[in-house]
């Protein structure tokens, strides 16, 4: 193996460990928002936005839980993340 592609390895896993920091830091963010949003929906009684925002909140939990697998995954068999699952990131990303 030639150093160029061990330093690209090792720069592709650096990307992927920031990833996981930067999707377990906005699930982290995320929850704190669900319990927010679920105390004060209590508090001031609007229970359909409650269960809207809170299941608007649990859909991107969900997909940000998606993605984490991916990253998680491919840094455990040192394989690239499919492109399909980086477009879908992508896509609901910009929505």
């Amino acid at each position: 193996m030639s150093t160029d592609h061990l330093e690209s390895d090792a720069f592709y896993r650096a990307t992927l460990n920031s990833e996981w920091y930067r999707i377990v830091g906005l699930l982290g963010v995320l929850a704190a928002l669900m319990v927010y949003t679920f105390v004060r929906g209590t508090m001031v009684g609007g229970f359909r936005l409650l269960w809207i925002q809170t299941g608007l909140l649990a859909l991107v939990m969900a997909h940000e839980l998606r993605v984490l697998l991916a990253v998680r995954k491919a840094l455990r068999s040192d394989k690239d993340i499919s492109q399909a699952d980086v477009v879908q990131d992508v896509i609901l990303g910009l929505i």
